[in-house]
């Protein structure tokens, strides 16, 4: 409020009783949007299922999981400067097996949220189906050859036209087969989200094989609505997707277990998760990145230079933003 001099004391974002019982522990923040236009703030984070599920995996020691929801608080700017008035809303809930400890798990870190012109707020999670994660570490503490069941991760995207109240089923923006990992959503004109992320044809993102390619998605037709039957989206998102590098950014696995990767035989935590995506002035996307593959350890970066705008009265671009 006045360029960083002051800041306002921490709040409590979490308010639902679902919401309080089921972030206690085990929760990953999925990051912050603000709205310039109203100074409503929304704030993504993941949660695990159920208290003795949080219990038993390492209350925020661990990232086991399963993360099988994602939650979205609204805040809205109060008679006090600074202090905001939160309402949190499950913004999507993937399936569980209870019993098993089993089921749709975003923690293949990180959920990301991205708030379009128009106002509607996106969330995209990359979500491992039918995933074991709690008997995977068990089996690996005990067996050095531990492996994981081949399974599916996809990404998915979920979409609120008012304000985090109501969110539409998740669609899948990409379900090549194999994972996807590590996603970052930035947004333009309404229903244009821009998202980078990690990808293999693996099915086992642990696996030492595993070859990981930075891919960038083009979004369109993200526009939903709210009715008295909930959310959904008017049209069906249209994507499209190219890898920015032909050359893979990341041989090895992934492990996205926290400090449980060190029971992980051949755990791989070296990539560092440096990925982010942002729409410039023109609205051509701008993707960063981290390369390890070749053994140099860098940061890279690429930039739209052709095709649509991530605006709509923008023309075509011709060439990288140059500012000035």
């Amino acid at each position: 409020m006045d360029g960083g001099k002051t800041f306002s004391p921490p709040q409590m974002i979490t308010t639902d009783t679902n919401a309080l019982i089921g972030s206690a522990c085990n929760t990953i923040p999925g990051g912050v949007v603000v709205d310039d236009r109203t100074q409503t703030a929304y704030a993504l984070w993941l949660s695990g299922n159920d208290v003795e599920s949080n219990g038993q995996t390492g209350c925020n020691y661990s990232q086991i999981g399963p993360f099988n929801k994602a939650w979205v608080s609204t805040g809205v700017p109060s008679a006090v400067p600074g202090i905001y008035t939160w309402t949190s809303h499950l913004a999507w809930v993937g399936d569980i097996d209870v019993v098993h400890k089993t089921g749709d798990n975003a923690d293949k870190i990180f959920a990301t949220i991205a708030l379009d012109q128009k106002g509607q707020v996106h969330v995209v999670l990359p979500v491992r189906h039918k995933d074991d994660p709690l008997g995977f570490v068990l089996d690996c503490e005990s067996d050095p050859n531990c492996k994981e069941h081949p399974q599916q991760t996809d990404l998915l995207l979920v979409t609120s036209p008012d304000g985090g109240a109501h969110w539409t089923p998740p669609v899948t923006i990409d379900g090549r087969s194999g994972s996807h990992f590590f996603p970052w959503a930035a947004a333009g004109s309404a229903g244009r989200v821009a998202v980078v992320e990690y990808r293999s044809s693996t099915l086992r993102p642990n696996d030492p094989a595993s070859v990981w390619y930075i891919t960038f998605l083009s979004v369109r037709r993200a526009v939903a609505t709210a009715d008295a039957n909930g959310a959904h989206y008017l049209k069906s998102p249209r994507v499209s997707a190219v890898d920015l590098d032909p050359g893979p950014a990341h041989i090895g696995g992934i492990c996205s277990f926290g400090i449980f990767c060190s029971v992980v035989p051949n755990a791989d935590r070296s990539l560092a998760d440096s990925i982010a995506v942002a729409i410039d002035p023109a609205g051509g996307a701008n993707a960063v990145w981290t390369e390890n593959a070749s053994g140099d350890n860098e940061i890279r970066f690429a930039c739209q230079n052709s095709g649509p705008s991530f605006y709509a009265k923008a023309p075509d671009l011709s060439g990288c933003y140059q500012g000035g």
